[in-house]
């Protein structure tokens, strides 16, 4: 069973937007980069970039990021970080 979610959710009458689910999917709906974390990451953050413009913001306007990596290791930290800077 499928459950709806939502990526975006804007509040008002302040705005405020929460975003989530940004994976390394392309517009088409084409998995980047399998097995290439690099890849991976620069996808899921121009995803995030994109997210946040349509609600009308910019990067400055992020307060606070959660980020989940499957099969993490340590390693990948810097991978991720990099990507998203």
């Amino acid at each position: 069973m499928s459950l709806p979610i939502s990526q975006i959710v804007v509040t008002s009458p302040a705005k405020l937007a929460f975003i989530s689910g940004q994976v390394a999917l392309n517009a088409e709906g084409e998995l980047i980069g399998p097995n290439d974390y690099v890849a991976q990451a620069r996808q899921v953050f121009m995803n995030l970039k994109l997210a946040i413009e349509a609600a009308g913001g910019s990067a400055e306007h992020v307060t606070q990021m959660r980020i989940h990596v499957v099969n993490h290791r340590p390693e990948l930290a810097n991978i991720v970080f990099q990507a998203g800077a």
